[in-house]
């Protein structure tokens, strides 16, 4: 297959370069589409066992995690209206850390980070696709997840091998649908929660600190598995390149989609909590669904509606927004590290006929499956994927205050207020929940960590080599 070399397109100027084709509505769609997913519909439930099935500390959890990635946000509009280069936390890292750490985050972002976020994405939404298809009845629920899982893997890589052009598109239409799709669910929530009245069980009245427990570090996991739904925001800042003016749409839409996106996740999980026993929700495999059917019983407009089906459906059409976002995104973290020669070279090329980094997307899917099949669990997937997140997430709020300490910060773009206070809160809350991790998952965390310092054995193939 004939490729296009982009280290040519750097130095030679009769080749192409990447446009800046993104608005502010672009910008908003692809961070709001890419956190508004899956985790929504699943990590309320992992949460409320963190939190020893409290509802208001998992309403809690929610409310900080929200401020915890508006934070980072904060801390990454800076950087990607100072840096706006393909690759995000890669050209933060390197340039205030150098080309080893930008090697082992591209190297964890291959293995764990990248991977771990599709195999979780998919793994929702075949456990969904499980739940209302199962067309061999011999094959255990479980593992027919596992098969759709994968297959939706395929499905949205072989996707995004046809352009970022068509993949822009189609997520703008995903992204407006969905935030339709979700207001709808709201409005027939509230009304649902209205006909129940004084006499419904359960009622909000339970939602009280009485019922609050559990440690400080299942706080922190529960914590976690928000920013978990929450997360997909800084992939806009991997793709800061093709942005019109930088500096002023950057910071703007990472605001706007994360305030939006805060607002329909609390609002949400209040909703679970009013239409769902504590114990159904500890027993529910797919809480979106199981507040559904609640609602058809108080609305007599939805008893004729196979709302398990079409909630399904919606989810799975949710979940590929988050797919598709997160896919373009991380293929430009291999393709920019790739292009300063701080990558397996096959990374830097682009397919002439769609523009897309094939080979960066196909082996990304390759690895994202086996995380599937090896992982297995939400909880596991979720353990092994967050301790790598958190771990560069804190390690690019630090590459902020390095840039600033150096000079490298240009005055006239967007700047974090009041510094150093934000960027030092945030590296601190990163590595806190790093060892929230640590305590709560040792194994996954130590599989994790592992697979980070195996990118050591890598790193002299790159490093030392001619530039």
């Amino acid at each position: 297959m004939p490729t296009l070399d982009t280290n040519q397109a750097l130095t030679n100027p009769a080749q192409p370069k990447l446009k800046q084709t993104l608005g502010l509505f672009d910008a908003t769609c692809i961070a709001l589409g890419s956190m508004i997913g899956s985790g929504i519909f699943v990590s309320t439930n992992e949460a409320f066992r963190l939190c020893n099935n409290s509802p208001s500390l998992t309403l809690l959890a929610w409310v900080v995690g929200a401020l915890v990635s508006f934070l980072g946000a904060l801390c990454f509009a800076e950087l990607s209206a100072s840096l706006p280069k393909s690759g995000g936390e890669y050209e933060y890292l390197k340039k205030a850390f150098g080309r080893p750490v930008a090697f082992l985050f591209v190297w964890t972002q291959l293995i764990a980070y990248a991977s771990g976020s599709i195999a979780i994405m998919a793994f929702t939404s075949g456990s969904y696709l499980a739940e209302l298809w199962s067309p061999f009845p011999q094959l255990a629920k479980a593992d027919w997840s596992i098969i759709l899982s994968a297959f939706l893997v395929l499905l949205l890589s072989g996707l995004n091998c046809l352009g970022l052009d068509k993949a822009a598109a189609l997520q703008n239409w995903i992204t407006s649908t969905k935030f339709l799709g979700i207001l709808l669910f709201l409005g027939l929530g509230i009304a649902a929660l209205s006909s129940m009245g004084q006499t419904g069980a359960p009622s909000l009245s339970w939602l009280n600190l009485s019922n609050s427990g559990g440690s400080i570090w299942g706080f922190g996991g529960a914590v976690i598995a928000t920013l978990w739904a929450y997360d997909g925001w800084n992939n806009l800042t991997r793709i800061s390149e093709e942005a019109k003016d930088p500096s002023i749409t950057l910071p703007r839409a990472l605001i706007i989609s994360l305030v939006i996106c805060a607002c329909i996740y609390i609002a949400i999980n209040v909703l679970y909590f009013g239409l769902l026993t504590p114990s159904r929700i500890i027993e529910s495999q797919a809480i979106a669904i199981d507040s559904a059917w609640v609602m058809s019983m108080h609305l007599p407009l939805l008893s004729s509606l196979p709302l398990a089906t079409i909630l399904g459906a919606f989810i799975c059409f949710s979940a590929f927004g988050a797919f598709n976002g997160s896919i373009a995104a991380n293929a430009r973290i291999y393709f920019a590290a790739a292009r300063d020669g701080l990558f397996f070279p096959i990374f830097k090329e682009l397919n002439p006929s769609s523009g897309a980094p094939v080979a960066a997307i196909i082996f990304q899917a390759i690895l994202a499956i086996a995380l599937i099949f090896f992982g297995r669990t939400f909880s596991n997937l979720l353990s092994y994927f967050s301790f790598s997140a958190w771990l560069f997430y804190g390690a690019s709020a630090v590459a902020l205050i390095v840039l600033r300490n150096k000079g490298s910060q240009p005055i006239d773009t967007f700047r974090v207020k009041p510094y150093p206070l934000i960027p030092w809160l945030f590296a601190g809350v990163s590595f806190l929940l790093v060892l929230s991790q640590i305590l709560n998952a040792p194994l996954q965390s130590l599989l994790c960590f592992g697979a980070i310092l195996a990118g050591l054995l890598f790193l002299p193939l790159f490093t030392n080599k001619s530039r």
